[in-house]
């Protein structure tokens, strides 16, 4: 199983739907690690994260907690982050 299946996997094991609920933009400062949004929600596996058009992993790049996109190494200056919020 390739990663795209194992994430589709994954969502479909927590019942977590395809249906994106939102899109949330932000931008990288080189600095920054944590990023604040009300819609980010409080299950890991309902959000798909990309910097610059990569997929981020859970757990290994970034983590959840409450309303905060929190990164384990800040991204780039510039870096496009996109998060993709699915429905449940």
């Amino acid at each position: 199983m390739n990663k795209e299946q194992e994430q589709v996997w994954d969502r479909l094991k927590h019942g977590i739907s395809n249906v994106i609920a939102s899109t949330i933009q932000f931008h990288g400062n080189g600095v920054a690690t944590k990023f604040n949004s009300a819609w980010f929600p409080s299950h890991n596996h309902s959000i798909r994260v990309i910097v610059d058009g990569v997929p981020q992993s859970m757990y290994r790049d970034f983590s959840i907690n409450n309303c905060d996109l929190t990164f384990y190494k800040p991204p780039a200056d510039g870096a496009n982050i996109h998060a993709e919020v699915y429905a449940k």
